[in-house]
């Protein structure tokens, strides 16, 4: 029978570890453009359903799920015409090769077919009425509300699309998602956007580093709880063992 208070620790340290690392690439993404910080949802179950009701029962942490948070970044200047952040709530839509992809990251470029694509990833950027393809070469701006402008011509609209239930999105990257499930998604007919800026990522670093000290101390208990007990049960063979 496997030991209770070793698998205790061992599943600890496993959380501890799976923490520090969604930690640490939070802090090495802190300032790509639109990130969203993760952390890993621990929960705690009994050993055995028998013990389900028990209050004694042993607890062994489990990681359930990663966590994205969705708070929106600040806005920072970058003077480029072809960078365009979100003003309020929703996602641009681009299309990527496991299908549509929702990012607030609104670093764009025209490629070498007067394509509009994101900047990270080369996703091709949709409109309302599809891709956004120009005259290479063309001069575009973006008005504040998502319309996108050639020699003052409107061209199209930009696609943002609001969730009313971000628990539907899954990553593809820190700062782009897709959906499994389109349930609450809508689209924003109006958009508001800011043409000349991007949104920053929403990693506090300085947060970052006191979690990472306070998790350390956790992972240094559930390490020592770990070698404590198997010094025990050393010890407790040892002595079972017959006399030489």
């Amino acid at each position: 029978m496997a030991d209770k208070i070793l698998e205790v620790g061992g599943a600890g340290i496993e959380g501890m570890d799976a923490k520090v690392k969604a930690m640490m690439n939070n802090m090495v993404n802190s300032e790509t453009p639109a990130y969203r910080k993760s952390d890993v949802v621990i929960k705690s179950f009994p050993t055995y359903l028998d013990e389900a009701t028990q209050r004694s029962s042993t607890q062994i942490p489990v990681i359930e799920k990663t966590f994205y948070d969705q708070t929106p970044g600040t806005l920072i200047r970058t003077g480029n015409q072809t960078d365009v952040a979100i003003g309020g709530d929703g996602f641009f839509v681009v299309q990527t090769p496991s299908g549509m992809g929702y990012t607030r990251d609104g670093r764009f470029a025209l490629d070498q077919d007067g394509n509009l694509v994101t900047v990270a990833g080369n996703y091709q950027v949709l409109g309302l009425e599809g891709p956004i393809t120009v005259v290479p070469g063309s001069n575009i701006e973006f008005s504040g509300d998502g319309k996108i402008m050639v020699k003052n011509e409107k061209i199209g609209t930009i696609r943002v699309a609001n969730f009313g239930d971000k628990s539907e999105l899954e990553p593809l990257s820190g700062s782009v998602f897709t959906a499994k499930s389109e349930a609450s998604l809508t689209m924003n007919q109006n958009p508001r956007v800011v043409s000349g800026y991007v949104e920053a990522s929403n990693v506090n670093i300085i947060d970052e580093m006191v979690n990472m000290m306070y998790l350390s101390r956790i992972y240094n208990i559930d390490a020592k709880i770990v070698s404590n007990r198997e010094a025990m049960l050393s010890r407790a063979m040892d002595i079972g063992k017959p006399a030489q």
